[in-house]
């Protein structure tokens, strides 16, 4: 297990909701996630939030 550490800024959303569906912390990060990864689908990296801080948040 890895974990992985960002300086989130303002008005960017981490979790997908309401108009905040794409351009999100998470889809982000799945998407990285997904495109480079070398492992089976099995063992692909699923990355998910520890901590939830609002989009206004900094």
């Amino acid at each position: 297990m890895e974990t992985i550490a960002l300086n989130k800024p303002s008005g960017l959303q981490v979790l997908p909701g309401g108009l905040f569906q794409q351009r999100t912390v998470l889809t982000q990060l799945q998407w990285e996630a997904n495109s480079k990864s070398t492992f089976e689908a099995h063992q692909k990296p699923h990355p998910v939030p520890v901590h939830r801080l609002g989009r206004g948040t900094s």
